[in-house]
């Protein structure tokens, strides 16, 4: 196949225009090319070119397309996307659309491949917006266009190479260093699946992907770095350190998987090697505005917030479009206590990106802080809109609702929480809270079971399950729990309280007066406790012990119409009648219902 060069078949470019339920119209973009092969081409050299040349002019239409659609849309409601480049749009939507094989043959000398890309504008254009906003996505996506083009330059290079050898050794050469550069150009396809793969929350396939790419490409510093983006979203750690550092032995000058390292060690808490991964990322990018941002985070997180806001105002400086400094500067300001600030800041970053949905939920926060519930709800409104996925705006809506007493619509809040997270344990708390005060102690059981499964040493969720159970009659269970509170947290009163109230129940007096009498010790000022305290005693016969208590209710209260009430009692049944009668009255004027009804049933006025 002596003197063949590389050709493209100029075939007609076919739109299909599909409408698809929902959105705007899709557009089907099909093109044909046709490669001629050389000397040095087999089927699998002749493929990837190919391939690489079909997807190069299909991006290019689409670039086209859509950059003319974006440059009809309103620069307020696209974030900039107008001042994007033709370029910048291809690299981008190669990221976020799937080349499809329709048709490929292979005759021995050409291999003709016919393929199409699906571009739905709506979805696209949210998807490039998305991509815009991320930095490193950004530049990983420039540099595997960078690196197919120098593929496919060096291979056009090394066929003229061939034409031009005068002898064997040199044909052999430029023979070995052609199959190379295919090997690469074939490996920016396989890297260009995984990220496609990556991108749709598939680190599964993109794994076996960017494998591929390394596999054709053993030199592939950017593959290394996306294999171990993959391997950290699935938790593995180690595997993404790895291959970050193995990244980073192909290119000492990459700033990514420097970058990305950084986010590793910051994850297992190794925040001095994580501030030297970022320093040396900024270091070989001064530009590298999320690596600021995140050198921001550590300082944030050892509560330097001051040191924090000038890492945030250095990312900024760098890229005034980066919304993510703006939200990690709200964060910063709320510590400091300097909420306008916050508020200032919140609002600028929804302004660059308006589906940033926890921007909305920190304003709700801050308007919930202040008793603005009204403001605080239509800021979460905002951000489940944004985010519908959102449990905790959603979360933060059921107390909104709860605090406006809207119970329905709090339930309906907390339980899509839960729908969206069901390991959302507060919101399975403060749903149990409702049905507790709702009296369906059934669904507060229920609520509360949950917590405890998530949260093994949540007090206030073992004392709110006691409170059910002893509602519903279940002492010994409600005892248990109560006790399970007090073992998690000591000093919590109200548990040895009700834990006396089960007991009494129950008619273990002296165990009721054990507990009364903690709480008494840890709150003297707990007037029911001591109330109850009489109680017992009375209901052991020991009426001394009972006045005694009762009197120090209302020596705390001398308001405390229950504990005349109960004194009154006491000398009413020792047969002080009078006396007795005298402590009715007394209660019936602070309000004591039962003193009350004794009094009106036989004839006393007070």
């Amino acid at each position: 196949m002596e003197g063949k060069t590389m050709k493209i078949a100029t075939a007609l470019l076919m739109v299909v225009v599909i409408s698809l339920p929902g959105y705007s119209q899709s557009k089907t973009f099909i093109r044909e090319y046709t490669y001629t092969a050389g000397d040095a081409d087999s089927k699998v050299t002749s493929r990837a070119i190919a391939l690489d040349q079909v997807k190069r002019i299909l991006l290019e239409e689409i670039g086209v397309y859509l950059q003319s659609t974006f440059e009809m849309t309103k620069q307020e409601e696209n974030g900039g996307l107008k001042d994007l480049t033709k370029e910048q749009i291809q690299s981008i939507t190669a990221g976020v659309t799937e080349t499809k094989i329709l048709e490929e043959k292979w005759n021995g000398e050409t291999y003709y491949m016919k393929a199409s890309i699906t571009v739905d504008p709506e979805e696209v254009e949210k998807n490039v917006a998305r991509i815009a906003n991320d930095e490193g996505k950004v530049k990983e996506l420039e540099e595997t266009t960078r690196k197919a083009d120098s593929a496919y330059a060096e291979i056009a290079e090394l066929r003229k190479q061939l034409d031009e050898a005068k002898n064997e050794n040199e044909r052999l050469k430029a023979r070995t260093n052609y199959e190379e550069a295919s090997n690469r150009l074939s490996a920016s396809d396989w890297f260009q699946k995984g990220y496609n793969a990556a991108d749709m929350k598939d680190d599964d396939n993109a794994i076996v992907y960017y494998e591929k790419a390394i596999e054709l490409d053993p030199n592939y510093s950017l593959a290394y770095n996306n294999l171990g983006i993959s391997y950290y979203n699935k938790g593995n750690i180690v595997n993404a350190m790895t291959d970050y550092k193995e990244s980073i032995q192909l290119d000492s000058h990459f700033a990514l998987p420097h970058y990305n390292l950084g986010i590793a060690y910051y994850a297992r808490g190794d925040t001095e090697d994580a501030i030297a991964e970022y320093e040396k990322s900024i270091e070989l990018d001064p530009q590298y505005s999320n690596a600021y941002n995140n050198l921001g985070l550590v300082y944030y997180d050892r509560g330097q917030n001051d040191d924090a806001i000038a890492e945030y105002d250095k990312a900024l400086a760098v890229d005034s479009r980066n919304p993510l400094p703006y939200y990690n500067l709200g964060l910063a300001y709320c510590a400091k206590g300097d909420t306008e600030t916050a508020i200032t800041e919140y609002e600028k970053t929804v302004e660059i990106n308006p589906q940033y949905s926890n921007a909305y939920n920190n304003l709700g926060l801050i308007f919930y802080d202040r008793g603005e519930i009204d403001e605080a709800i239509t800021e979460y409104d905002k951000a489940v809109e944004a985010d519908p996925s959102n449990s905790l705006a959603y979360y933060n809506l059921g107390l909104c609702y709860d605090d406006k007493h809207n119970t329905d619509e709090a339930i309906m809040e907390y339980e899509k929480s839960i729908e969206l997270n069901p390991q959302y344990a507060n919101a399975h708390f403060y749903l149990g809270l409702i049905y507790l005060n709702k009296g369906d102690n059934a669904r507060a059981v229920t609520e509360y079971e949950k917590v405890i499964e998530l949260e093994s040493n949540n007090s206030l969720a073992y004392y709110n399950l006691g409170l059910a159970e002893y509602n519903q009659g279940d002492n010994d269970d409600a005892i248990t729990h109560y006790e399970r509170s007090i073992e998690v947290d000591p000093q919590y009163t109200n548990a040895y309280y009700n834990l006396g109230l089960a007991y009494a129940a129950k008619g273990d007096n002296d165990e009721a007066i054990i507990n009364y009498k903690k709480a008494v010790e840890l709150s003297p000022q707990y007037t029911d406790a001591y109330n109850n305290i009489g109680l017992a005693y009375y209901s052991k016969g020991d009426n001394d012990l009972a006045l005694e208590n009762y009197e120090r209710a209302v020596g705390i209260d001398p308001n405390y119409g229950l504990g005349y009430y109960n004194i009154g009692i006491v000398y009413y049944h020792e047969g002080d009648k009078e006396k007795g009668i005298r402590y009715f009255k007394k209660a019936a004027r602070l309000g004591n219902s039962n003193a009350q009804d004794w009094l009106t049933k036989n004839g006393y006025s007070w």
